[in-house]
């Protein structure tokens, strides 16, 4: 199996791979100004370093949501960024947000494209 983690700089194709999110997902966060290349190559191509992945990854994309929850109250969290708001919580978005605002954290959606609930369904099998 190949090693994702190795390279200093990650193609755009590579870095959605590891996030597991899509790479128009990622082009459209550098759109949308929420999160760019590290740079881009003469060619147009995009590549993100190995920094940035640290940075996203240290996110933990798999803390469940009583210790987010926790953390955010302890005022631990100042952000959370999620690529889409369906990716934060299949519940209750409106309840965190309500309960991040109590403390000061502020939420923030990289793609807010609503997803059909079959598209939702592929992209979590993918």
């Amino acid at each position: 199996m190949e090693n994702l983690f190795m390279s200093k700089y990650y193609s755009i194709n590579k870095f959605s791979k590891i996030l597991g999110v899509s790479a128009q997902t990622l082009r459209n966060g550098d759109k949308k100004g929420k999160l760019h290349p590290h740079h881009t190559s003469s060619n147009g191509y995009r590549y993100y370093s190995h920094e940035q992945l640290n940075q996203v990854m240290n996110v933990k994309p798999n803390l469940d949501r009583k210790e987010l929850m926790k953390r955010i109250s302890q005022n631990k969290v100042d952000k959370v960024v999620v690529f889409y708001k369906d990716r934060l919580l299949r519940f209750g978005f409106e309840l965190v947000e309500y309960i991040a605002s109590l403390y000061d954290c502020n939420i923030e959606i990289i793609d807010h494209t609503e997803k059909t609930e079959q598209q939702e369904l592929v992209e979590d099998l993918v």
